[in-house]
């Protein structure tokens, strides 16, 4: 769009050059012009002269601003591509961190699954040995019994004896 209006610009500038140089031309005409109907007719084509010269500089003032307004867009255009880059960068930055936590906490997972297996393992382990433990026990206060039973029979007998041996 830039090259365009360059080069429309260009033809305007030079469109201008050559109307300037005939409006130049004219006037030299009228200068040394003899009749009053040539000097009357010069300063009417000196007149449409300076009338197309107004329109070309005005068109040209045109095609100026229509540049200025798209380089403006253009550099618009470039800030917003230039603000889209970042914030896809940064999509993607923050798609690679969450991606790397999920890892993290996968891993985090997996560990604290083994620990809890093992942990599991030797909680079973623990208790077989408690029960272990409680049977043995169970069975000690059962011999305990037995003989406190024993030894309360041999007390009760003991003074029986005494006796049927002093009686005798």
């Amino acid at each position: 769009a830039g090259m365009r209006t360059n080069t429309r610009l260009t033809a305007m500038q030079t469109k201008i050059t050559e109307l300037e140089a005939n409006l130049a031309a004219e006037k030299s005409k009228v200068e040394s012009a003899a009749s009053q109907d040539e000097v009357k007719e010069l300063k009417e084509q000196v007149a449409k002269l300076t009338s197309d010269i107004e329109v070309v500089q005005r068109n040209e003032k045109e095609a100026n601003l229509k540049a200025t307004r798209q380089e403006e867009k253009a550099k618009n255009l470039n800030t917003m591509v230039g603000r889209l880059r970042t914030a896809s960068q940064q999509q993607k930055d923050n798609k690679r961190m969450l991606e790397e936590e999920v890892m993290k906490v996968k891993t985090l997972a997996e560990e604290t699954e083994g620990r809890w297996q093992e942990a599991s393992k030797q909680r079973d382990t623990l208790l077989a040995k408690v029960n272990d433990l409680t049977a043995k026990c169970a069975r000690m206060q059962k011999v305990i019994a037995a003989f406190k039973q024993k030894a309360q029979a041999q007390a009760a007998a003991q003074p029986a004896a005494a006796a049927a041996a002093s009686s005798s």
